[in-house]
């Protein structure tokens, strides 16, 4: 009985810390404004252009620091409902079960305390690419896809960001190297060959801003 209501306190306590922390978060956040440059990258962005994100969240230094990379995930525009939106293979933890989806832009970035964003155009769209670009976003309307713990790119039951533009661009844009090494894997982020097949539309900017103005202006 006396370890029951331990149990129950020490439970009470995490939800209630957990409470706090999550007031604290929201209540910087709403010190901040959406930075300009990211209304000019909605306005900009187009199908099939590629979203490359540097996020200092947990998951996202994890992957940092394992590839030795200066940003942590891609999102690929897409169309639905006659608004952009993007493909996002993500987790915010290793208990998210919803790994592969569609979102709104500003809603999806809202959720992070510090993102950077830089936008990147496909050099030569084909056909091919539309194609794909419908296939996963079908898959991710169905919105039963874990994320893919094990970096499989010849699974099909689950999906990664690295995954998701490999089947979106082609395996091409990457560098064959780890390929050869683990043939079932993924290459790695900074494998991709961003310069030879994507051309810079936006460069690398933070999506909050402080609202806050220094006293002296």
């Amino acid at each position: 009985m006396k370890r029951l209501l331990f149990l129950s306190l020490f439970f009470s306590f995490g939800i209630s810390l957990s409470l706090v922390q999550d007031y604290y978060e929201q209540e910087a956040k709403d010190k901040l404004i959406v930075n300009p440059i990211f209304r000019e990258l909605e306005e900009k962005a187009m199908v099939g252009d590629l979203i490359i994100i540097d996020s200092d969240n947990f998951m996202s230094s994890l992957f940092k620091k394992l590839d030795d990379c200066d940003y942590s995930s891609f999102k690929v525009v897409v169309t639905h409902a006659r608004k952009k939106m993007i493909l996002v293979a993500d987790i915010d933890n290793l208990a998210d079960k919803e790994g592969f989806y569609i979102s709104e832009m500003e809603g999806f970035f809202s959720d992070y305390d510090q993102v950077r964003i830089s936008l990147w155009r496909p050099k030569n769209k084909n056909s091919g690419l539309y194609s794909n670009l419908a296939s996963l976003k079908f898959r991710a309307l169905q919105n039963n896809m874990p994320y893919d713990f094990a970096y499989n790119y010849r699974s099909k039951k689950s999906m990664s960001c690295i995954k998701m533009i490999q089947k979106a661009y082609g395996l091409e844009i990457f560098d064959d190297v780890n390929f050869k090494k683990f043939p079932y894997y993924n290459p790695l982020m900074c494998d991709l060959k961003l310069e030879q097949f994507f051309a810079k539309q936006i460069d690398t900017f933070p999506f909050w801003i402080n609202s806050i103005k220094p006293a002296f202006e």
